[in-house]
């Protein structure tokens, strides 16, 4: 078994190595976009209570996150992959070797759920900023969006971010479903030598070598990150 793993690695680790550069281009911009999505839910989701129109986006942002925290990832796959062409036209080419066509429906679909899970976050990082730091904005003259943009999401963010880091990290593996649709990150690149190779056992230990790597590097990132900030936080 182990010389099997050592000659896949041998000799297909290029087909390997390109799929962990896809994976994680692919992760990154699910994350961004995520944050992106996320901030504006959740700015929705905190909306006031008492007027007719912050009472509506506070229905809506409940309902996405309900929606995309509720359904399996791969089942918005597909309805993203056969709905949004139908509105978005999205243009041909190749990125990095991945079909536009196939990989901006999958990029938007890791998005929006991402953006689902990231909203909470931020609800979360804001509602641990003091009510003092609104109330003093308020006192000085801001108003309560300038207060939000300039006094409450500087220091949300610095609370949040090592769970945006680790979100990255969920991205990492979760985006290996991509690969269904025929998107060539690293878990379709395990499947061209697993179907070259006829060793199904060994490419998927080689696969899972390589998932593990890009995780528990991105993990210990995580950590530097959480105790860089408790530093300056202690000072």
């Amino acid at each position: 078994m182990l010389q099997e793993v050592l000659y896949i690695i041998q000799n297909y680790y290029p087909y390997y190595l390109e799929g962990t550069r896809n994976t994680i281009v692919i992760a990154l911009l699910g994350v961004v976009g995520g944050i992106l999505c996320g901030l504006f839910i959740c700015l929705m989701r905190m909306a006031r209570k008492k007027q007719v129109l912050p009472f509506c986006l506070r229905t809506i942002a409940k309902m996405y996150i309900a929606v995309f925290r509720g359904t399996p990832v791969i089942v918005q796959l597909w309805i993203a992959y056969f709905m949004f062409p139908k509105f978005i036209p999205f243009p041909s080419g190749f990125f990095l070797g991945m079909d536009l066509e196939k990989l901006l429906p999958c990029l938007l679909a890791i998005c929006l759920n991402s953006g689902a899970y990231v909203a909470e976050i931020f609800r979360a990082g804001i509602e641990a900023v003091d009510r003092g730091q609104m109330e003093a904005a308020l006192c000085v003259g801001m108003k309560r969006g300038m207060a939000m943009r300039l006094v409450i999401l500087p220091q949300a963010v610095k609370n949040v971010l090592p769970a945006l880091c680790n979100e990255f990290v969920t991205l990492i593996k979760e985006t290996a479903v991509i690969s269904y649709l025929g998107v060539a990150d690293l878990f379709y690149s395990n499947s061209l030598v697993k179907t070259m190779t006829y060793r199904m056992l060994p490419s998927y230990l080689v696969l899972a070598m390589f998932y593990f790597v890009l995780c528990y590097v991105a993990s210990k990132g995580v950590g530097l990150l959480e105790r860089r900030l408790h530093r300056n936080d202690t000072h």
